[in-house]
């Protein structure tokens, strides 16, 4: 994983002026070596996208409770789509 790392390093420099740029690495780290994972395990995965909530609740939910072979018992209507507008800022 070293000439990884060194890549990695090389590519960080483009982020010295990010605040929290460790963070953003953990953060790419961490989907990076799960997708790893799920290679090398031969894991079954299911992408959730935030808007399919949004979009669709009672089908996402239903659709996630079926991967995790689950029943759906009474679904309640739980999510509130947020953009947190003070959070981030437009390019």
């Amino acid at each position: 994983y070293e000439k990884l790392e060194l890549k990695w390093f090389d590519v960080m420099k483009d982020f010295l002026d990010v605040p929290c740029r460790s963070e953003f690495f953990k953060y790419v780290q961490w989907h990076n070596n799960a997708n790893v994972a799920v290679k090398r395990l031969k894991l079954d995965l299911m992408v959730l996208h935030y808007v399919d909530f949004r979009d669709d609740y009672d089908g996402t939910v239903r659709k996630l409770m079926a991967f995790l072979e689950l029943e759906v018992e009474n679904m309640k209507h739980l999510f509130s789509f947020r953009t947190y507008p003070r959070v981030f800022t437009p390019k």
